[in-house]
């Protein structure tokens, strides 16, 4: 998605600075569960006839225990073995190690992506594994992967339970009727949140909130939920995107 106003794009890079320290620096804000939210998400938004489904994402990540560049090559050796279906790549970077893996699910318009990453800094060591799946629509075949084919990695990629971040971007049907705020309303009412923070501008809304329905916290603010709306104005469209525990790119 196109970035917009600076002082809009600077708050998400906020958010996002916020994600990306959590998930590279193991940060223990976050903690993990077994519940893939994303599932929970998309049944609840579905129960909005007036909203359209597009992309989504669902990030897992874990701090790993490689330790040595040995230890790095041997894990991806592993993985390869796992995952031959996928096209890998490594190479050095400035901070250290990184292997990465992708394959594409033309049928269902889906990519999945591993990335390995090794560092080391001052002679300290930190090494984690993230693995993400996303798509350009969401139906049937997609919760079913979720639901089945996305658990069995989970397991197969992960020593212990990851961090996961679900995110679900779409359109409303039509054009808003009510104010801003009544329809930033409906949307928390969907999950049962409760703001915390906000950003509000003319065509351009976005909450921090709790929900009940999720576990993962970014836990110093109580925050698990994350929705935007933006408008095109009267006559145009409004697309949202909901995340938990927060949306991880700039919308």
């Amino acid at each position: 998605m196109v970035c917009v106003k600076k002082h809009i794009a600077t708050f998400f890079t906020y958010m996002v600075f916020i994600g990306f320290v959590v998930l590279f620096i193991g940060n223990s804000t976050i903690v993990a569960n077994n519940e893939i939210d994303i599932l929970t998400m998309a049944d609840h938004l579905k129960q909005d006839e007036r909203l359209k489904l597009n992309k989504w994402s669902v990030i897992a990540r874990e701090k790993t225990q490689i330790g040595t560049e040995q230890d790095f090559y041997k894990n991806v050796s592993e993985m390869k073995e796992l995952f031959p279906a996928f096209n890998w790549k490594v190479q050095q970077t400035a901070q250290g190690l990184k292997a990465s893996a992708v394959h594409q699910h033309v049928e269902k318009s889906q990519l999945e992506s591993i990335q390995i990453l090794y560092t080391l800094t001052n002679n300290h060591a930190a090494s984690y594994v993230l693995y993400e799946v996303k798509g350009e629509k969401w139906d049937k075949r997609q919760a079913e992967f979720i639901s089945g084919t996305f658990q069995s990695r989970i397991k197969d990629i992960f020593q212990g339970n990851p961090t996961i971040f679900s995110c679900i971007s779409g359109e409303m049907d039509g054009t808003i009727e009510k104010v801003f705020s009544f329809e930033m309303k409906r949307f928390l009412d969907l999950f049962s949140g409760q703001e915390v923070e906000s950003l509000k501008e003319e065509r351009f809304y976005s909450v921090s909130a709790h929900s009940p329905m999720f576990r993962q916290n970014l836990t110093n603010e109580n925050l698990n939920l994350q929705i935007a709306l933006r408008t095109e104005g009267l006559s145009g469209k409004t697309t949202f995107v909901v995340g938990t525990p927060i949306i991880p790119f700039e919308y």
